[in-house]
């Protein structure tokens, strides 16, 4: 299969979690205690990204494309997977949802 058609296989399997009460729940609540502390470090794409991955079992499998090597482990894949929706113009659409996501539950005010 094309690694082009399995990252665009990814990226839908990422935007299926956005209609995940459960997931977007503890996501909303993490991202809430976080900018609650004086200085908050983790970005909100940190917590999401946790939290899928954590729970998505189809994003750990579908996740090893974005890595180069035969066998990746779970480290490996939590951060290709932070990076590529962080930073890959190809995940502007799940950094777009997880925006207005948080704007229109009011967990962010613009």
């Amino acid at each position: 299969m094309d690694v082009d058609k399995k990252i665009e296989e990814l990226t839908a399997e990422i935007i299926n979690c956005f209609s995940n009460e459960k997931i977007m729940s503890a996501v909303k609540t993490q991202i809430l205690r976080e900018w609650a502390k004086e200085f908050p470090i983790y970005s909100d794409i940190h917590f999401f990204v946790n939290m899928i991955f954590s729970e998505v079992d189809e994003i750990k499998m579908k996740t090893e494309v974005l890595i180069n090597i035969e066998k990746p482990n779970a480290y490996l894949c939590l951060d290709a997977l932070t990076q590529y929706i962080e930073k890959d113009s190809r995940a502007m659409n799940i950094r777009r949802k997880l925006e207005d996501y948080l704007v229109k539950d009011e967990t962010r005010k613009m």
